[in-house]
């Protein structure tokens, strides 16, 4: 059976949703799919933890004995395409571009290969919806078999019909930073890349504060919120502003490895009645696998909207004043750069 290789070194709502959106595409192209998930590779993030084994998530000899497309690649396989997608990552770009999907074996890999990085638009084909797509993941999604221990903690949830809040922070607020490090240095493309990586996957805290405020007439007494974040403290900081609403912060096991961390929570969230949140993978994620609606509260944002958050939450979060006063100074370097 010839094989579609899924490549993956970001974070696990990438890894997920490229797995399933993949999975998705072999199956109907009667093709095996070949996970390959390697430590994280995201030189901006600071995120040391490469405890990234997919055995940490999933039984993989039951996955693979139930589901004859699907394999999982081993630490030799990993070192192999690793090494190939360090040497020919143009070669690799220039075949998505041509859509040469599949290989029969890691000989016939670098010729015919195709990793995949991202998840929706190399694998849809005419005809295909996107809402068909989604129910074929929440469908593959179910066919995973997952280890005892995250099966477990999984059986411990309990999110009484709550509204999900997530609320992504962390390794965003390196990217604002590094914006506006590269615009002091006269770099606007990569002032305008780091920029769009906060645009596109969080959203200031005010624009929470207004939305939930909005929806505070008709659901006061009603409606719980269950938080999730990657921030220990802007979960209690939105608790602080808004006391006379229902609101739990999502707190980690700290007996699981991050990923399981990470995966019971996505798993949490798509168990909400109902989701709000920004651009991240790791909601879209939650209410793909979870059929629930998803209030995307980034759509009607203006980058100056996220000038602004750079200003009111990231720079005030710098410990050295001596920083924080520069970061201020060359803020407008950056707006003029991306707006």
């Amino acid at each position: 059976m010839d094989e579609l290789v899924c490549y993956r070194g970001d974070r696990l709502g990438g890894r997920l949703l490229n797995l399933l959106v993949a999975w998705n595409f072999a199956r109907r192209h009667k093709l095996r799919l070949k996970v390959v998930w390697t430590d994280l590779s995201m030189p901006v993030i600071d995120y040391t933890d490469s405890r990234y084994d997919l055995g940490n998530l999933f039984d993989l000899e039951a996955t693979a004995a139930q589901s004859q497309d699907i394999a999982f690649a081993g630490p030799e396989e990993i070192a192999h395409y690793r090494t190939y997608i360090a040497r020919d990552a143009r070669k690799i770009r220039t075949s998505l571009r041509k859509t040469r999907y599949v290989c029969r074996d890691l000989k016939d890999l670098e010729s015919r290969g195709h990793y995949l990085f991202g998840g929706w638009r190399p694998l849809r084909r005419p005809g295909w919806t996107a809402w068909g797509v989604k129910r074929a993941c929440r469908r593959l999604f179910s066919e995973l078999r997952l280890t005892a221990r995250v099966e477990a903690a999984l059986a411990t949830l309990d999110v009484g019909g709550k509204t999900a809040i997530h609320i992504r922070r962390g390794d965003l607020f390196a990217y604002g930073l590094k914006a506006i490090e590269c615009a002091q240095a006269g770099d606007k493309s990569q002032a305008h890349n780091n920029f769009i990586n906060l645009y596109e996957k969080s959203i200031p805290l005010q624009t929470y504060i207004a939305a939930m405020d909005r929806r505070r007439w008709w659901e006061f007494g009603k409606r719980r919120y269950l938080l999730f974040s990657d921030s220990p403290d802007v979960g209690e900081k939105l608790k602080a502003l808004m006391p006379e609403l229902d609101i739990e912060v999502f707190r980690d096991d700290p007996s699981l490895a991050p990923i399981q961390q990470a995966f019971v929570a996505v798993v949490a969230m798509s168990r909400c009645r109902r989701i709000i949140g920004g651009g991240s993978v790791f909601t879209r994620l939650a209410a793909i696998i979870g059929n629930k609606p998803f209030t995307h509260l980034g759509r009607r944002l203006t980058k100056q909207a996220y000038v602004a958050m750079i200003a009111d939450e990231i720079i005030p979060a710098v410990a050295d004043e001596d920083k924080r006063a520069d970061y201020l100074k060359s803020l407008p370097i950056l707006a003029e750069m991306v707006t």
